[in-house]
């Protein structure tokens, strides 16, 4: 008597939860992988001084090779210096004081304002097999949308693009 209900909650349970995506491996079988949130296209919303700027000389202002990225399993796509044919990628969980390098030297005050609200921040640290990159590609999760790219002394800001 039971064993039907249970049958169809299990069935109905399955169809209405998002399933991971299916992907190929070497071999040629499909390996089901979990979505990465950072994965996808990615426009630059905003390019502001970091706070750990002195202050001496110019003030650094963005470069605009920065204004789009794509990140993906496979490549990244992006500006010299990001761009990679094989990415290799991994994923922490930082508190506000270890973000951007622990350069915030106050991160109760200074993470807020980046849009940094949350105590333990997922970021996506980036390097590449098939070129070394000029320094740690770091990107923190500022919301489910949102990432954050602290390059020198500029913080660039993307949203995510659809499709």
């Amino acid at each position: 008597m039971y064993r039907p209900v249970i049958i169809s909650v299990g069935l109905a349970l399955s169809a209405c939860s998002p399933g991971p995506e299916a992907t190929s491996s070497p071999g040629g079988a499909d390996v089901a992988t979990p979505r990465n949130p950072f994965f996808g296209s990615w426009s630059l919303s905003q390019a502001s001084t970091a706070p750990w700027w002195t202050g001496d000389g110019a003030a650094p202002s963005p470069d605009p090779a920065f204004s789009s990225l794509r990140l993906e399993a496979a490549a990244v796509e992006g500006p010299p210096g990001i761009a990679c044919a094989q990415p290799a990628y991994s994923t922490d969980i930082l508190s506000p004081r270890s973000v951007f390098g622990g350069k915030l030297d106050a991160p109760a005050v200074q993470a807020p304002g980046l849009g940094l609200a949350d105590p333990d921040l997922t970021v996506l640290s980036l390097s590449c097999r098939s070129a070394p990159l000029p320094s740690e590609v770091t990107f923190v999760m500022a919301g489910s949308d949102t990432i954050l790219l602290a390059v020198g002394d500029v913080i660039y800001s993307y949203v995510r693009q659809p499709g």
